[in-house]
């Protein structure tokens, strides 16, 4: 972890209000070093010791929302060890978030076997290790039929948080899992009008992925390699995403499938950016992406991780 940190690059001005960033939750020898560049530009950031509470949202994996009444859980401990020392929940927003009615708490076993906000624990306790503060770690579930009106209610009550120079928001997510075991091996072919997705703000991470080809991202037309393709859809998808624009990010969604494990937590994140006091101050812009394997054949399987961060220029 130390060296990935001392690796990454801090792409946003230290002098900026950083609200929140979007990081993979796979094993570290696969994203360890994506994840990094996403924590490298808070604990670089002035504004670091202003962090007094991190929320942490991350998708239901283990299908621990299927039989609650709200896909919205939080966390029935009181805190989280780290090899950087123990970080209290905080339990009074917590109770604040329960008295709404659109959360539940996880039972004990749920949240072990929840990976995805684990994988975020080790490195928020390195890069905040010299500060005291409080996370309070979310799950969001599949959207259900009637969940809409939840989604706008949660999300108008998170924005109080996100405009609060305090707070912190981690967004835990792998981008595209391709491959026999994910039911999910589109190429080109499959996916003709993708390019019809694809915002006119252009991705900043270009020069930071670890795929090493000389390819034109944007040629639509023709991929030497599925992982090419792969690629390419990923980057359409953190495009949409850095246009702020939740309905943007929902119609590439629905028409390319993407696997993106995380959606809902960002779709949430889109969405509670809408009740924000600042909402046209905010630039998200990714800065990473990596894959755990390039895919070559049908018989190859592989996840996508990318790294941004939300901020606001210091004079907002």
């Amino acid at each position: 972890m130390n060296t990935w940190i001392k690796k990454a690059k801090v792409n946003v001005d230290e002098t900026y209000n950083i609200k929140a960033i979007i990081t993979p939750h796979a094993g570290y020898m696969h994203c360890g070093e994506t994840c990094a560049y996403s924590y490298i530009n808070i604990m670089k950031n002035k504004n670091r010791e202003k962090i007094k509470r991190i929320f942490i949202l991350g998708p239901d994996h283990c299908g621990s929302t299927r039989n609650k009444k709200v896909p919205y859980l939080i966390s029935s401990y009181n805190e989280w060890e780290t090899p950087y020392g123990n970080i209290k929940i905080d339990n009074e927003i917590n109770n604040i978030l329960l008295k709404t009615g659109y959360f539940e708490k996880m039972t004990l076993k749920e949240d072990i076997n929840e990976h995805c906000i684990e994988l975020c624990i080790p490195y928020i306790a390195y890069i905040m290790k010299d500060i005291k503060f409080t996370i309070i770690p979310i799950i969001i579930g599949h959207l259900y039929s009637n969940s809409k009106n939840q989604d706008d209610l949660i999300s108008k009550c998170l924005s109080n948080y996100l405009d609060d120079i305090n707070t912190l928001f981690v967004i835990s997510s792998d981008f595209c899992h391709w491959g026999t075991r994910f039911n999910f091996m589109p190429s080109y072919k499959d996916l003709p009008n993708l390019y019809l997705y694809q915002p006119n703000k252009s991705i900043q991470n270009d020069n930071n992925d670890n795929n090493n080809d000389n390819n034109n991202d944007n040629d639509d037309n023709h991929f030497n390699h599925i992982w090419e393709f792969i690629k390419y859809m990923d980057h359409i998808g953190m495009a949409c995403i850095e246009t702020l624009s939740y309905s943007q990010f929902k119609q590439y969604l629905d028409y390319s499938k993407n696997t993106i494990c995380g959606r809902r937590p960002i779709s949430i994140l889109l969405q509670t950016l809408q009740f924000s006091k600042t909402f046209k101050s905010f630039q998200l812009q990714f800065f990473h992406y990596s894959q755990s394997n390039q895919v070559r054949s049908h018989k190859d399987t592989s996840v996508s991780y990318a790294a941004g961060v939300l901020f606001l220029p210091s004079n907002k």
